[in-house]
């Protein structure tokens, strides 16, 4: 069975492929439009998870899509604490830096990988840290990260992926150290890798790739 946001998509790039093979787009425009609208479905379809995880973990939720070596959050749904992780929506940042980054930098092609690592201001030994936290990463098929951004947080995150596999997002909890313990971080474990799971499917991909 084909899923509405598959199908959706598949219309969009039939459309935006005719366009472009009459002259009315160029490629550089076509590419854009395309991930354009794969980041609208992938807000709209996320939504109701999203909400569910925010009230099952009770800390602020996250969506973030990437844009070439950045991130960038694209939906917020803050906690009820009045102590919390604040994050601006449409700010660009780093893709080595944060859970939310990693999750996604650790799915993409190699030679993306290491463009982006490579390309990074960072030492050597900065870079050989994030290619071993990356291995990590994929292993354990999510990103878990404390003060890399802002000291006293903590970052878990999962990567989402489009119909064809391709890592396209990332779901994020957000919330300050003091509040995690050892049992809450196994809750907000599963319960991230369940909701980037679902979104996922919801997407049109059956089998999560991070599982494999």
């Amino acid at each position: 069975m084909v899923s509405n946001t598959n199908q959706s998509v598949e219309r969009a790039a039939l459309i935006l492929k005719t366009l472009s093979e009459h002259g009315s787009l160029g490629f550089g425009l076509l590419e854009m439009t395309a991930k354009w609208l794969e980041q609208i479905e992938v807000r709209r379809v996320a939504l109701p998870t999203l909400r569910r995880l925010r009230h099952d973990s009770g800390e602020t939720i996250a969506l973030n899509i990437r844009d070439r070596d950045c991130r960038i959050t694209v939906e917020r749904i803050d906690t009820a604490f009045e102590v919390r992780f604040m994050i601006n929506l449409g700010h660009p940042l780093p893709m080595y830096l944060g859970a939310a980054s990693t999750s996604i930098l650790a799915f993409l092609p190699e030679d993306e990988i290491e463009g982006i690592v490579e390309r990074a201001p960072l030492s050597l030994q900065a870079k050989k840290r994030i290619r071993r936290n990356l291995a990590n990463i994929r292993e354990q098929g999510l990103a878990d990260s404390s003060g890399e951004r802002v000291p006293g947080t903590r970052a878990i995150s999962a990567p989402i992926f489009n119909f064809d596999g391709a890592v396209v997002a990332s779901v994020c909890v957000l919330t300050l150290q003091s509040r995690m313990d050892k049992k809450k971080v196994s809750k907000v474990y599963g319960l991230v890798k369940e909701a980037a799971k679902e979104i996922t499917n919801a997407m049109g991909c059956e089998a999560y790739p991070a599982d494999q």
